[in-house]
């Protein structure tokens, strides 16, 4: 593999990590909420 692709690569990851975990963490809070609405 490229040095530069890998350098790349290592940037981006984390970024889309971190945006995936927002994602779960927003539906996750989405869902709790509807379930104290319904209890």
């Amino acid at each position: 593999m490229d040095p530069a692709v890998i350098a790349i690569v290592v940037c981006i990851f984390p970024i889309l990590l971190l945006k995936n975990a927002i994602n779960i963490a927003a539906a996750a809070r989405k869902q709790s909420v509807l379930y104290t609405d319904i209890a």
